[in-house]
């Protein structure tokens, strides 16, 4: 790793980031409001409705059976298209510039002149996303906290029962950023690259709402990386996900280390 190209990467993003932060702390802030004033009563009607049930509990990963507290709405939001849309389109949009972003624009045969390894570049590149990523990974649990600040929630919120589903979307969103670096380590466009991962994670958001009605799709949820980020059931328990987090570093990793293998062996394109 490099710090000089690790701090250039990184500025680069960072208005990006910020936007991304305020965007995700904003919207969760909102929805705390709202599950207050009217998450208990919409929880009461989707519970005595079978279908609507199994579809709420699919589409956010949060589970409907035992105690429903206020906390474990707020859970909600880690997995709401929103907040999971600012994620995503932060990390790809980071992963993707460098591994094939500087080669479409023309630069990349610019940047692997310096006295450095392609391996330092790969692995620079990936700090300053990561760490950018880890961070905004966080705005959603920093939401919830500032949001029962602001509006006094109905019961306590245990602020520390959101450490475990932060910890969860935080590892998913980079193995996001892993499959980012793979894809556009394989493509000489960037556009292909953000399409092929859109692609697996509008895939991942199709079996969940696809679980319902065809039974088939229970068999490959192994497949989708949206079955190990379950954050109701973190709340309510306090437990950690310890398999599931286990299971996406290995993806994610897996993902990087392919994508590394490639970059290292990829050639530039002449001007």
């Amino acid at each position: 790793m490099n710090r000089a190209i690790t701090f250039k990467f990184a500025s680069d993003s960072l208005v990006t980031f910020l936007c991304v932060v305020i965007g995700s702390v904003g919207f969760v802030m909102l929805f705390v409001w709202a599950m207050q004033n009217l998450g208990t009563q919409l929880m009461e009607f989707l519970s005595s409705v079978g279908f609507l049930r199994r579809m709420l509990e699919m589409a956010y990963g949060i589970s409907l059976e035992g105690d429903m507290s206020s906390n474990v709405l707020y859970a909600i939001a880690f997995m709401h298209p929103i907040v999971l849309a600012l994620g995503w389109g932060f990390v790809i949009a980071t992963a993707t510039r460098t591994t094939v972003g500087e080669f479409e624009a023309g630069t990349a045969d610019v940047l692997l002149t310096l006295p450095v390894t392609r391996v330092s570049v790969y692995g620079s590149s990936t700090v300053a996303w990561a760490i950018l990523g880890s961070l905004a990974s966080l705005s959603p649990m920093f939401g919830v906290w500032l949001g029962s600040q602001l509006f006094e929630p109905t019961e306590p919120i245990v602020i520390r029962n959101f450490l475990a589903p932060s910890a969860n979307f935080l590892v998913l969103n980079l193995v996001v950023g892993g499959i980012s670096m793979l894809a556009s380590c394989l493509v000489d466009r960037r556009a292909h690259a953000i399409a092929i991962v859109v692609a697996v994670l509008l895939a991942s958001l199709a079996m969940n709402f696809l679980e319902p009605f065809l039974t088939v799709i229970e068999r490959i949820q192994f497949l989708n990386l949206l079955n190990y980020c379950r954050p109701s059931d973190a709340v309510r328990t306090g437990d950690w996900p310890w398999s599931h987090l286990l299971v996406l570093l290995v993806v994610g990793t897996i993902a990087w280390s392919i994508g590394l293998w490639q970059y290292c062996r990829k050639d530039v394109p002449a001007p």
